[in-house]
């Protein structure tokens, strides 16, 4: 509106120039004019003066373009009163302007790569002028002087009426309906700006963005000054020199609105309209206490990702002790994928902060909030298509909550999230995983800069867990409970940075490993810390397993339950060239009697051989490589009671080789574990240990090699 007044303020000082009636009853004025600028035009219908000084035109169009700008008006019927004397010092001053029926549009010549088609066809079309307004392709003219801006005609306009303003479409932003403007205006080009103050009713009025509706029936009064401020300072800065104060009142089209502030974004309003109530108080580019901004919509309905959001949103934007907060709430959130329901929510609300009000750097701090309640889906499988999982899952209901905040300027958050899953069920190629689950997401700091998510603290938990093969049969797994907690995990798209902490509890296992029955209990603390640049390699170095209330068979109460504990003092996992685990194994345990069980029921080591070995208080270490292929066990010694072993194994492909030498105490014993080998060795079996054991050695070495 202000370029407006602008616009008519150019043209008036030519009206007034020849101060007759001939140059403006004839075509002798506006050839003139024509004649002596290629950036102006100017022309109207019919214009007269009955008293000097005193002008009235009808049918008054302006057309304006330089380097950076173009501009139009129409102004149906002016009233001036000007000031012949200041005439002489290059001012058109005018005491008295009336106006009816206005338009105007304006718009900046473009940049070739700022024409996107979405821009082009929201700026003003100007007759005479090609479309796009595109840049000329130049060097920058040098800036005005001083003394080139002092010859300059000056504007002063006081007592300024402007009745039935119809259209204002300033670049992309359109406005249409009936608005009255009171106010004054000085202006020098290239220069000097002073408005108001103004007053600017508006009855009616639609807002839009190009064609595309904003707002329709807004009504409200705005008083509005522009104080003295050099034209030549840049960017955000001018808001300093405006401050205002009003009330508005209408209905919001927010889909437009969308369209307009996130023109790349995949998600689509189809419904959200609602009544905006606000009020604006800024004072010199400072957004004042109290200001607030309401908008309330009862049905909204959104589209993205092929699924359909719908709830009631309420929208809004306070100032308050100098912090300007905008916040979004939604409630009872419905989402729907072609009429079936795949999840609702209770409520979400996020809200965006900024302790900066001055209108130049407001939210150049922003901080943000984001709560979600009461989320809920009927069955996780629903969603398979949506989130892409290489696995098969299904679950009965799933609840989950979040909580997050940070600083959208620094780059960093915190939060946390819980979900709840009953009867989740997973298949993994050839086992099917069945039992609840609970998770929780502790995000103890996330950084935009180095896209580290620290996770330290976060834990999953499942209860009444069942691995059952695909194909049938008796169950492989059952396990009452099991928790994983990751004490220290940070995480990179590159893998984990820094420590890794993470404990795995598991209560009531029951298993199978070959033909015997397990169960026990056990606790994992597993350590780790990446290695070198490339970040291949994991030092597990520290990590432990301790194992209570185990044995083997079918008891299923523990009763004499066993006891082990294994610990790594140095341990590397390696993901180059495939997964490789090496490690030092030190070994505590109640006895050797699950080893026993499972070497004479899985191996051909009959059971009165293995069950001699019994090893209470056994203490064991061993050096174990495991590959995706293979298993090789190296120098490993066991001792408990009056018995000690010695052991050297290999497996490679399916097929293994191995030695065992067992001291009972009263008798020696070597164990061939060859496929198609005697299983025991009586006769020097010492020796035979020690070349067996150098043969597996160099066999490793030239497989390594």
């Amino acid at each position: 509106m202000l370029l407006g007044l602008g616009g008519v303020a150019l043209a008036l000082p030519v009206l007034v120039v020849g101060a007759s009636n001939l140059l403006l009853r004839t075509r002798l004025l506006r050839d003139a004019l024509g004649a002596s600028t290629s950036q102006v035009r100017l022309d109207y219908a019919r214009a007269y003066s009955w008293f000097p000084g005193h002008v009235h035109v009808e049918g008054f169009t302006l057309w304006g373009a330089d380097r950076h700008v173009q501009w139009f008006l129409t102004i149906d019927r002016v009233d001036v009163v000007v000031s012949l004397l200041d005439l002489i010092h290059r001012e058109f001053h005018a005491t008295r302007v009336r106006v009816s029926g206005f338009t105007i549009h304006a718009r900046l010549r473009l940049d070739p790569r700022d024409a996107t088609p979405d821009i082009v066809a929201a700026l003003p079309p100007i007759p005479g002028l090609a479309d796009p307004p595109i840049l000329d392709v130049g060097p920058e003219p040098a800036p005005r002087t001083d003394a080139e801006a002092g010859r300059l005609w000056r504007v002063h306009l006081e007592d300024v009426v402007v009745e039935h303003a119809r259209e204002v479409w300033i670049q992309t932003v359109r406005s249409n309906g009936d608005y009255r403007v009171v106010g004054r205006w000085i202006f020098r080009p290239g220069r000097w700006l002073d408005v108001g103050p103004a007053v600017v009713d508006m009855t009616g009025v639609e807002l839009g963005y190009g064609p595309h509706v904003l707002a329709t029936g807004l009504d409200g009064t705005i008083r509005m000054t522009i104080h003295p401020f050099d034209l030549r300072r840049n960017g955000l800065g001018v808001f300093d020199a405006i401050s205002w104060n009003g009330e508005l009142h209408g209905h919001v089209m927010m889909p437009s609105a969308l369209r307009m502030l996130a023109p790349g974004s995949e998600v689509r309003a189809s419904r959200w309209e609602g009544e905006l109530d606000a009020r604006l108080l800024m004072d010199r580019g400072r957004l004042g206490d109290g200001g607030r901004v309401v908008i309330d919509s009862k049905d909204v309905l959104a589209l993205a990702g092929g699924l359909t959001f719908a709830a009631p949103v309420h929208a809004e934007l306070d100032v308050a002790r100098g912090v300007v907060t905008i916040s979004v709430a939604a409630a009872n959130l419905r989402v729907t994928d072609g009429g079936a329901g795949r999840a609702s929510v209770a409520s979400i609300a996020a809200t965006l902060s900024s302790l900066r009000p001055r209108m130049a750097e407001v939210f150049d701090d922003a901080r943000f909030a984001l709560e979600v309640n009461g989320a809920q889906t009927p069955n996780a499988g629903a969603w398979e298509g949506v989130l892409p999982s290489p696995f098969a899952f299904r679950s009965g209901t799933v609840t989950a909550r979040a909580h997050a905040e940070g600083s959208l300027a620094q780059g960093w958050a915190v939060g946390t999230a819980t979900l709840d899953a009953e009867d989740a069920a997973v298949q993994m190629d050839r086992v099917l995983l069945a039992g609840g689950l609970a998770v929780h997401v502790g995000l103890r700091r996330w950084t935009r800069d180095t896209r580290t998510w620290d996770l330290s603290g976060s834990d999953v938990a499942v209860r009444e867990v069942t691995a059952i093969p695909t194909s049938g049969g008796r169950p492989l797994l059952r396990l009452r409970s099991l928790t994983v907690v990751a004490p220290a995990l940070a995480l990179t798209p590159s893998g984990p940075v820094g420590p890794v902490a993470i404990d795995i509890v598991a209560k009531g296992i029951r298993a199978r490993v070959g033909s015997t029955d397990v169960f026990g209990d056990v606790d994992w603390a597993v350590r780790g810390r990446r290695q070198g640049v490339a970040a291949t390699s994991t030092d597990l170095s520290g990590s432990t397993l301790a194992i209570t209330r185990a044995g083997t068979g079918s008891n299923a109460t523990g009763e004499g339950a066993w006891w082990g504990h294994v610990a790594l003092p140095k341990a590397t996992f390696q993901s180059k060239d495939g997964a490789r685990f090496d490690a030092n194994v030190d070994v505590r345990a109640m006895n050797a009697e699950p080893v026993a069980a499972l070497v004479s029921e899985n191996t051909a080591v009959p059971a009165w051989a293995a069950n001699l070995v019994q090893m209470p208080g056994l203490a064991a270490s061993a050096e174990i490589q495991l590959a995706s292929s293979s298993l090789i066990v190296r120098s490993l010694e066991a001792r408990g009671g009056s018995t000690s072993v010695q052991a050297e194994y290999a497996m490679r492909h399916r097929t293994h080789d191995g030695a065992v030498l067992v001291d009972l105490g009263w008798i020696l014993v070597g164990v061939d574990l060859a496929e198609g080998a005697t299983p025991f060795v009586l006769a020097g079996p010492r020796e035979w240990f020690r070349r067996k054991a150098a043969s597996l050695h160099d066999a490793a070495t030239a497989v390594a090699g």
